[in-house]
């Protein structure tokens, strides 16, 4: 070992101070492995106070705050095999809410309500170990982080230490309100009108200190390194984005038994922009970099209609029929162009790989080639999205204590945030192309690193995916409600749902296959990843009825019961038109599979095949021939050729232009469904008139149902199709049964 790198890295290793279990030697002094604790501690304070003053009789006014901090130690981020302790992060939260709203009244028919507030979220994420890469002889590229964190160190099976990569980030949430509404009463209508301003500043810390990774403690020893990546630069910002509403409705008693409500919006959704214009924007059209203080359009044509009724058909108050429409304008988050202040010439991340492990602590520039970048990017057009809602609601009294509802609920989403590969190779006559759109950063970029100059050696373009408004959803559904209110002894609500979600991609839930081919957003309209057809719930109690001494009055019992079926999955696999690019796609569905119950092999078929243009002349592929597995049921979209491309190898090459967008359906199959039952035994004990003594012993899961995660879905793992893990994370409700009991004293 002669790296001084090395030497001073293993200063921060402890000393063994136990036996494996296959150590020769029970010595002491042969101790090798260790054992020992690292600190998580958890702070967390907070508070409100709510305060309603009648300032005189026409006027009052209300202010409420509320205000959190919290401080959370994570040694173990991010990987829980963390070695060595005193790393990790720590994460620093402060969050306020403070509204103030005075109300005055003109007149009887005439008032006014003017509210102005704030909601502020501080967030940081702060390795703990905040050491010198410098000190420990370790020289990083220019520009990167500077005494904020070791870069992580990840040694194969054996150590793991330093980062968190990542690190440091945090964030800056405030919006600031202010609203006005005027109420007024005339005749048989209620107007309203008012005003709405918001501004929302997006405060963002990025930066990364980076990872080095080797494939044996052998290599760590001797400073060969098989990758390295950092981030030069930080892609910090401050974002602001202003907005501006207003409406007018009218609340008309056409007759004694029928309302009718109309109601107009109006938005205002200004662009988002930078304090000091840290945007970079990719331009399709050259692409090139192009500095870009307005990333898009003004979006500013929201008109929002809305119209609904109320009918009592009997005029007897036992039964309700509403139904209403609506069109509603989303203002966008800042997220959507956070990531174009994390672009060069602000932000540049590198890496590096060797598969000869020449990779240094003291030196990786020595191996980071012209980075390959993958830019952030927002289309020039983008609009915002808008859902149009509709609703029929039917509501009948059964008897005093049970009430029925039925409804049938409908929204439209247009315009809604999606993001395509726009450097996908293009799909002609059904194949992907083997050349990207943008395999490198020009020259006569406007923007453009200095790593990126060389001529003979430019950046390449990676995957990436430009934000786009292209989206489109449905969701249908039929409810059914029953609602009991207390009455002898007994209380229940039982609701059942029947529904329908389908999109072009449902970003909300990280749908891991953004969009197979990015070109055809249609082609993967299908089932939503959050779609659960069928929902049933039923919560309720009920009071034993005995009466007299304190043992045997008093008892409840309580049940909460929840089952519905599972979400769609889409299984994926990647694939390789073309020299250097990858693609995550859906395979080819070769006969119907559906899921099951077995965790060990959820599909009814995983079998995977590949298509070949021949016998394979060289070894047996890793993934079966399709025409030596008649039983498979899934394919990769992609022809093989016959010949290895090295003789005897198994190793063989994609014939070009075979590779195609995969024909299993988007979501095409259901998940594991769920099932829960949580029960509950309540006794209260009256003390006296003053003091209740309530004992309490809940039971979640109380039959220890299995509910359980989603199987492995990339077909070419070997866990393809299991499942190995419960749908909530180990301690939570509803992953195993847990029981809970409380005593309380009430007065």
């Amino acid at each position: 070992m002669t790296s001084p790198a090395v030497t001073s890295l293993l200063g921060l290793v402890p000393a063994a101070n136990f036996h494996q279990s296959n150590d020769a030697s029970a010595a002491p002094a042969d101790f090798t492995g260790f054992t020992g604790g690292a600190v998580a501690n958890v702070s967390l304070n907070q508070g409100s106070g709510d305060v309603d003053i009648e300032l005189r009789q026409q006027d009052r006014l209300h202010v409420y705050y509320v205000v959190q901090k919290d401080l959370r130690q994570e040694p173990l981020f991010p990987v829980v095999l963390d070695t060595i302790p005193g790393f990790g992060d720590t994460r620093d939260g402060f969050r306020q809410l403070l509204t103030v709203s005075e109300d005055h009244t003109f007149n009887a028919s005439l008032a006014n309500t003017v509210r102005i507030g704030f909601n502020r979220i501080h967030l940081t994420f702060l390795p703990n170990a905040l050491l010198d890469p410098a000190k420990f002889n370790m020289t990083l590229p220019a520009g990167s982080p500077v005494a904020t964190g070791l870069p992580d160190i990840q040694v194969a099976g054996t150590l793991f230490f330093g980062g968190p990569n990542g690190e440091p980030q945090g964030r800056g949430d405030t919006t600031a309100v202010l609203n006005d509404t005027l109420s007024w009463l005339k005749g048989r209508h209620a107007f309203a009108f008012g005003g709405e301003i918001r501004r929302a500043y997006n405060n963002n810390i990025v930066e990364n200190i980076g990872t080095f990774a080797f494939t044996s403690f052998a290599n760590f020893l001797a400073d060969k390194g098989n990758s390295f990546a950092v981030l030069l630069g930080a892609g910090n910002d401050k974002i602001l984005q202003p907005s501006y509403d207003g409406f007018a409705q009218d609340t008309f008693k056409w007759k004694p038994n029928f309302t009718i409500n109309f109601g107009l919006r109006y938005a205002w959704n200004s662009t988002p922009s930078e304090a000091a214009g840290r945007f970079t924007n990719f331009d399709p059209a050259t692409g090139t970099l192009i500095s870009t203080p307005q990333p898009y359009h003004t979006n500013n044509k929201n008109f929002q209609p809305r119209v609904g009724f109320a009918w009592d058909p009997f005029k007897n108050g036992k039964t309700s029929i509403r139904a209403a429409y609506a069109i509603l304008t989303q203002d966008p988050t800042t997220n959507t162009v956070s990531g174009l202040s994390a672009n060069p010439p602000f932000a540049l991340p590198i890496s590096a790989a060797s598969s000869t492990n020449s990779i240094t602590l003291e030196n990786p520039s020595a191996a980071v080639g012209a980075p390959s970048l993958g830019p952030s990017a927002i289309n020039r057009n983008f609009n915002d999205a808008y859902s149009q809602d509709w609703n029929l609601t039917i509501q009948r009294q059964i008897t005093s204590s049970l009430g029925l509802e039925a409804a049938y609920v409908g929204v439209k989403g247009t315009h809604l945030q999606l993001n395509q590969n726009i450097n996908q190779p293009f799909v002609t006559n059904g194949s992907y192309g083997s050349t990207r759109p943008f395999p490198t950063l020009p020259l006569t970029s406007p923007v453009i690193p200095a790593q990126c100059t060389n001529a003979a050696n430019p950046c390449r373009i990676s995957n990436f995916n430009q934000v786009n408004s292209v989206g489109n959803s449905n969701y249908n559904a039929v409810w059914i409600k029953a609602d009991k209110h207390f009455s002898h002894g007994l209380q229940f609500l039982a609701s059942y749902a029947y529904s329908k979600a389908l999109d072009y991609n449902s970003l909300s839930s990280a749908e891991s296959l953004v969009l197979q081919n990015a070109y055809n957003p249609r082609g993967d309209y299908g089932l939503s990843e959050y779609d659960v057809r069928n929902r049933f719930v039923l919560s309720g109690f009920y009071e034993l009825p005995f009466k007299g001494n304190r043992l045997v009055s008093g008892w409840q019992f309580g049940i909460v019961q929840q089952a519905q079926t599972g979400s769609p999955l889409t299984p994926t696999l990647a694939i390789g038109p073309g020299a250097g690019i990858s693609l995550t796609v859906r395979p080819d569905l070769l006969q119907h599979v559906s899921g099951g119950g077995d965790p060990t092999a959820y599909f009814s078929n995983h079998t995977l095949c590949e298509p070949f243009n021949g016998t394979p002349s060289g070894s047996a592929p890793s993934i079966p021939a399709c025409a030596t597995t008649p039983n498979a049921a899934f394919a990769v979209p992609c022809t093989f050729s016959s010949i290895p491309t090295t003789a005897g190898s198994n190793n063989y090459p994609v014939v070009a232009g075979t590779c195609h967008p995969g024909t299993l359906g988007r979501d095409a199959i259901i998940g594991p469904g769920f099932l829960d039952t949580d029960f509950s035994v309540t006794k209260n004990t009256k003390i006296n008139e003053r003091f209740n003594l309530q004992f309490r012993s809940e039971f979640f899961d109380i039959f220890n149902q299995a509910s359980f995660g989603n199987p492995t879905l990339t077909l070419t793992s070997s866990t393809f199709g299991k499942i190995t893990s419960t749908r909530f994370p180990t301690g939570d409700f509803g992953s195993a049964r847990q029981i809970q009991f409380a005593l309380l004293l009430k007065f």
